[in-house]
């Protein structure tokens, strides 16, 4: 499953991306790169609150519409990805088989379109796709936690990306697993 969608216009992912200057930093080289995954970014989080409700709504919609959930309580895990000259995210899945709490399913929204390279790359199981998500501002989509992907390498510009991780344990809490 990947399903993405248009969600946003260029000035709403505009006021998403002045939420970087007020959020916590993280160096994302040193987050991911274990098992042979290559990461470089940064990362900034962003938090579930009545400032941000305005565009989280809108996410949470969009993911109960497209994997069918049947709750309005998710508290979503969300950052925003910020790929530089150079950065990119090697093919990986978000799901680790350790987690206690692993990711099911991942969101992402495209906020710019002023980079080249940076391709999203999904690897669909059926049938050996690859999928490429669209390079529109305000671009949206899904897939499960469990599919490869990837982000190539930026070549000019910034790539910016705001990045939701839906866990099970969500769900199992709802009833909805």
């Amino acid at each position: 499953m990947f399903i993405q969608k248009q969600l946003f216009t260029k000035s709403e992912c505009s006021k998403i991306l002045e939420l970087i200057p007020t959020s916590t930093k993280a160096n994302g080289n040193l987050l991911y790169n274990k098992n042979g995954v290559k990461a470089s970014f940064d990362e900034y989080k962003i938090y579930d609150n009545k400032t941000n409700s305005w565009f989280l709504d809108i996410i949470k919609k969009f993911i109960y519409e497209s994997v069918n959930l049947k709750t309005n309580e998710l508290n979503l895990d969300s950052n925003i990805l910020s790929y530089t000259i150079g950065d990119r995210f090697s093919k990986h899945v978000d799901l680790s088989p350790n987690d206690i709490n692993p990711r099911i399913y991942t969101f992402g929204a495209l906020l710019n379109d002023e980079f080249e390279g940076g391709e999203l790359l999904v690897y669909e199981n059926i049938d050996n796709q690859i999928l490429t998500l669209n390079k529109l501002v305000g671009n949206c989509y899904i897939f499960e936690s469990t599919i490869e992907h990837e982000v190539k390498e930026i070549t000019n510009g910034i790539r910016n990306s705001l990045i939701i991780h839906i866990k099970n344990s969500e769900l199992v809490k709802k009833n909805i697993l």
